[in-house]
């Protein structure tokens, strides 16, 4: 028999975790067992809960296949934001930032493949329009709930127009941004009467702003909760 065998039943024998009439055993074939179920098997394996805990599958949660999420500001409800997405592919279009209905920022992507991406910035008054050319683009992982997941890019961003500050234009910059979140929980979440399913709460790390925000996300519409911005209508 093996020491970690003798080691085992000794604990499993001697452990205060066991009630009085819990009784460990070790059976003819050389298992451990407590109470008919087998805990060390006769290789001197652990053969108690193997129940695998379940993944979440973040790309699924985190690819929208509506066409359209309006958030709205809680605190604020003038504020909203929009995000507009090809339904099909589950890529972003469009994101919008709107107070009393009128776009102060967005940002658009005029081309979006697997490799590059061509992108629109209006803030105010002033446009800028980039080109990214990524070397690498991965996406979140399935992890398990409690779980820190992480995506990054690896990319050559090159300026095409800046109506602002054209001296910018044809400038390269080669970037390295790494994103993160911590899934919290499993969630559902209410929409009018309805609640939506397959959901997670989590703690998502923002590269552009250094900060930790919580978000939401739900099978089907994707982000529909990030910081004070609260979901307000899904547009199938």
């Amino acid at each position: 028999m093996k020491k970690f065998m003798m080691t085992a039943l000794a604990l499993v024998c001697s452990s205060t975790a066991f009630a009085a009439n819990d009784h460990a055993v070790l059976n003819v074939e050389g298992e451990i067992q407590i109470n008919g179920k087998t805990v060390i098997d006769k290789e001197g394996n652990w053969a108690g809960n193997t129940t695998a805990t379940p993944v979440i599958n973040l790309g699924e949660l985190l690819t929208p296949t509506v066409s359209k999420v309006e958030l709205q500001d809680a605190v604020e409800t003038a504020n909203e934001y929009h995000l507009t997405y090809d339904a099909q592919s589950g890529r972003t279009i469009r994101e919008e930032q709107l107070v009393n209905g009128d776009v102060v920022w967005s940002m658009e992507w005029i081309e979006n493949t697997p490799t590059s991406n061509k992108i629109k910035y209006i803030n105010g008054e002033c446009e800028r329009v980039v080109s990214n050319t990524f070397e690498a683009s991965t996406g979140y992982p399935s992890v398990p709930v409690g779980t820190l997941a992480a995506r990054a890019d690896v990319m050559t961003q090159e300026v095409i127009s800046n109506s602002c500050n054209p001296e910018e234009v044809g400038t390269k910059t080669d970037f390295k941004d790494t994103m993160h979140m911590i899934v919290a929980a499993e969630i559902s979440y209410p929409y009018g009467q309805t609640k939506l399913e397959n959901c997670i709460y989590a703690n998502q790390y923002l590269s552009w702003s250094g900060e930790y925000q919580t978000r939401v996300y739900c099978q089907g519409p994707g982000l529909v909760e990030m910081g004070d911005f609260k979901l307000k209508a899904i547009v199938e």
